[in-house]
């Protein structure tokens, strides 16, 4: 974090993104992937791993980013588990890097207030 760099884990849960990667390397940050996003309004077990994702997190020093944040409501939700960032169709659609570089000299418009915007 020296020299304003820091590393994320993305796609946690899943695949290859394995709890020992948080030893061996300096993670700040786990992005949470969408498939548990999917069904958080519904599914316990859901919210049971997101929240379980969270105290792992929080205890590790470690920020979370969930991906897939499409509606207030699950917005929302990942508030209440914990969640400190979220990414999704909420927030902005896919754009191009030249549409960024224009997107971010506009006037800001305040994101949902129930988690912060990144992109």
């Amino acid at each position: 974090m020296a020299i304003g760099v820091s590393v994320a884990l993305d796609d946690f849960g899943i695949g290859y993104s394995s709890l020992g990667y948080l030893h061996r390397f300096p993670i700040g940050k786990i992005k949470v992937d969408r498939s548990f996003m999917m069904d958080i309004l519904t599914s316990k077990h859901s919210i049971a791993v997101l929240r379980s994702i969270g105290a792992l997190a929080d205890g590790q020093k470690i920020r979370t980013i969930a991906e897939g944040i499409e509606t207030p409501e699950r917005a929302a939700m990942l508030r209440l588990s914990g969640c400190d960032d979220g990414q999704g169709y909420l927030f902005a659609r896919p754009i191009a890097g030249d549409a960024v570089i224009a997107m971010m000299a506009a006037p800001r418009v305040a994101a949902p207030p129930m988690i912060e915007a990144t992109g």
